[in-house]
């Protein structure tokens, strides 16, 4: 069963639809025979491996490593901001670089270790880690470094467990960190290590809890302008709700790493709930011109870039919000349109699609949907085949979108055991269990039409009107509204007006956007 905390909410009756349990494996080569790393994203090794050249406003970040070669130093540090900002092509890359300026340079190796696990590719994060312990044992490493490649090893082993065997790993990985900081408690990456793993052991900061807090604001007393610390501040006080200070660490990280599009990207995670939807496009837009600009200069295609897609999803329904419907339209339309590998390639048709069908554009919702189904993972399997369900059982086909339930069921249960025991895979495994509990509850609806399926109905809508992170509002304003049509067209008035007061909910102001996208009523 999927746990609502991912949601920062806690919903008993949604927790009652989702009746799967995960199983873990480890992650397996991308579709065809492309070289690729990473179940989630399907990188070709190849694209982390290119080159990279030093660069300017990514934010510092440095750490010193045991090297005399400045370059390498140079290169390391660059790798670590990077990896700080969530850009895991570009960190692998300089990485990479300082290896081949200084091949000595164990914590190069540990670098490309976090680097594929934000990839999703723990296996090879394991051996990576590994590596750099046993290039630290034949060197004459001072006992910090010494300390510092075994936590990476201690992290890699907990996420590669499972179970019971996963949480004591974790609580090693833990007590190994706060031991680290007790020899040298002035540690910066350490402290922002330790506000990380808070929630687990695979944690990058994005979904930070209350015990992370304090991590980062004793990061942030002994460097202000430490700006890891302003960014996962960020995510941490936005899951908790707390969005006047997290806007204010996203404002903070965004001057200190002004050539990031993550780092205005955030910025636009926060203002819209705090009636700031044209600051929030403002800072997607920028985000959006920083990321084309460097796809040359970096020889990187826009599907490697797994940020890309995201930004470009969130400037779509910010310009629905706004009523620049031909904007929203080209946005979510590229954001379909990207050659995403892994399950990527399924989580970016969602955007398109959903949009269609709150603009009950039917047939083009089918033809979507068939082209999201034959992209070669098991996520894009589930979506194509719940999105077909929806739009035939919109056009009155109701038995054809029986059928399409039981292939996207099938599709689900071919998804989940490929799924491992990272919070990045367990949202791929929600967002099928989503599209399957939607459409499952739509044709009930139209099916049977009782109480109990209505209740399970709002169960759900609660649960994506309450989330407090980005995907809460970013996902859950566009499907709310949907839903709240399907329902009025099927007859059930009540039940469309507590939608739409749910979709009303993630709004920060009633007085700023318009009563509706403009999409066919709602």
């Amino acid at each position: 069963m999927f746990s609502p905390r991912y949601w920062s909410v806690s919903l008993p009756a949604w927790g009652m639809l989702l009746s799967v349990t995960l199983s873990t494996a480890c992650s397996r080569p991308g579709p065809g025979d492309l070289p690729a790393v990473g179940e989630l994203a399907s990188v070709p090794r190849s694209a982390l491996e290119g080159g990279i050249s030093l660069k300017t406003g990514i934010g510092a970040s440095q750490r010193r490593a045991p090297t005399i070669n400045p370059r390498a130093q140079q290169f390391y540090d660059q790798g670590l901001a990077y990896q700080a900002s969530f850009d895991w092509v570009r960190s692998s890359r300089s990485f990479h670089q300082a290896l081949a300026e200084d091949p000595q340079l164990a914590a190069a190796h540990l670098g490309l270790a976090r680097a594929f696990l934000g990839l999703g590719a723990p296996v090879d994060a394991l051996r990576l880690a590994k590596r750099a312990v046993a290039q630290g044992e034949n060197l004459d490493l001072p006992p910090r470094e010494r300390h510092w490649l075994r936590l990476g090893e201690l992290q890699m082993t907990a996420v590669a467990l499972n179970g019971g065997r996963r949480h004591r790993g974790h609580q090693a990985y833990l007590q190994a960190i706060e031991a680290f900081l007790e020899a040298y408690p002035d540690d910066l990456h350490a402290r922002v290590l330790r506000g990380n793993g808070d929630f687990s052991p695979d944690g990058w900061g994005q979904v930070g809890i209350e015990g992370s807090l304090a991590w980062y604001r004793r990061t942030l007393e002994i460097d202000a302008d430490f700006f890891p610390a302003h960014h996962f501040l960020t995510h941490s006080l936005e899951n908790l709700g707390r969005y006047e200070e997290a806007l204010e660490h996203a404002r903070r990280y965004a001057e200190l790493a002004p050539s990031v599009p993550h780092a205005h990207h955030m910025v636009a995670h926060i203002a819209p709930r705090l009636n700031g939807w044209s600051e929030a496009r403002v800072k997607l837009e920028v985000a959006d011109a920083l990321h084309r600009q460097s796809f040359d200069g970096d020889h990187l295609a826009p599907a490697e870039d797994w940020h890309f897609g995201h930004n470009l999803r969130l400037l779509g329904v910010v310009n629905l919000y706004l009523r620049d419907l031909p904007s929203a339209e080209a946005s979510y339309r590229e954001t379909f349109d990207l050659p995403y590998g892994g399950h990527r390639a399924g989580s970016y048709c969602a955007p398109w699609i959903e949009f269609l069908l709150l603009s009950k554009r039917f047939e083009e919702v089918l033809d979507a949907a068939e082209s999201c189904e034959e992209r070669g993972s098991a996520l894009a399997g589930v979506l194509g085949a719940a999105y077909s369900g929806e739009a035939v059982l919109a056009l009155g086909r109701l038995e054809k979108a029986k059928a399409d339930l039981s292939r996207a069921q099938a599709h689900l249960r071919d998804l989940l055991p490929t799924l491992g025991t990272g919070h990045s895979e367990r949202s791929y495994g929600f967002t099928g269990q989503l599209a399957v509990d939607l459409l499952d509850l739509k044709i009930r609806l139209l099916d049977q039409g009782s109480e109990d399926t209505q209740g399970q109905l709002l169960a759900l809508a609660e649960y994506l009107a309450f989330g407090h992170s980005v995907d809460a509002w970013a996902k859950g304003w566009p499907r709310l509204g949907e839903l709240a049509n399907f329902a009025a067209d099927a007859g059930k008035g009540q039940l469309a007006s507590r939608l739409r007061e749910l979709r009303d909910l993630i709004r920060p102001s009633a007085n700023e956007a318009p009563e509706s996208p403009g999409c066919h009523g709602g």
